[in-house]
């Protein structure tokens, strides 16, 4: 977990290293960011130069990000509040 590299948002990088696809689920606490994660707060799955993805499957649902990591791969998310 770091700061973007605009410094405006929080970074989560995922590894899976079971050598099984797997649908992360991470609770996130309601203060991490300002607002809160049910205030306007996104979640995309990026690149390692923090370049957003298409086609990605990340979800916010209530506290919890879900996000797929594939067999033996990372995932790298980008979580921003606004």
């Amino acid at each position: 977990m770091k700061k973007s590299q605009d410094g405006k948002a929080l970074i989560l990088r995922l590894v899976e290293v079971e050598g099984r696809e797997t649908q992360a689920k991470l609770s996130l606490a309601p203060g991490l960011l300002s607002g809160g994660v049910r205030g306007g707060v996104s979640a995309v799955e990026v690149d390692t130069l923090e370049r957003p993805l298409e086609g990605r499957d990340v979800r916010l649902k209530g506290d919890a990000l879900l996000v797929k990591v594939p067999a033996f791969g990372m995932s790298t998310v980008c979580i921003r509040s606004g």
